[in-house]
């Protein structure tokens, strides 16, 4: 609950649960997913991502030491956007929503 930065490393090209989790708590590292998925986070917006590992050095040393500031914007933004589309109940609704059926 300390970090100011959390990552989310793809296991054999997919997505984890930590990539659901660290929202909650912290700001997101990850690497670009390599798969489609619906409503995802975006880079500096909702999350920090990136293509290689000594790009993920760079991410971290630059936000850490320069931009405080979009750490907390983006964390705060990463919260709201996992509230509001990957909770269960979110997710349910999306799936309600894309067959056309209203509860």
């Amino acid at each position: 609950s300390e970090s100011q930065i959390s990552i989310s490393e793809r296991g054999f090209g997919w997505d984890t649960c930590r990539y659901w989790e660290i929202p909650f708590c912290t700001v997101m590292l990850a690497n670009e997913p390599g798969i489609v998925l619906p409503m995802s986070f975006a880079h500096e917006e909702t999350c920090l991502a990136y293509n290689h590992a000594s790009d993920a050095v760079k991410i971290v040393k630059e936000y850490t030491k320069n931009r405080l500031e979009d750490l907390t914007r983006i964390r705060a933004a990463g919260l709201e956007h996992l509230l509001k589309y990957h909770t269960t109940e979110a997710r349910a609704q999306t799936i309600l929503d894309r067959l056309g059926i209203s509860v």
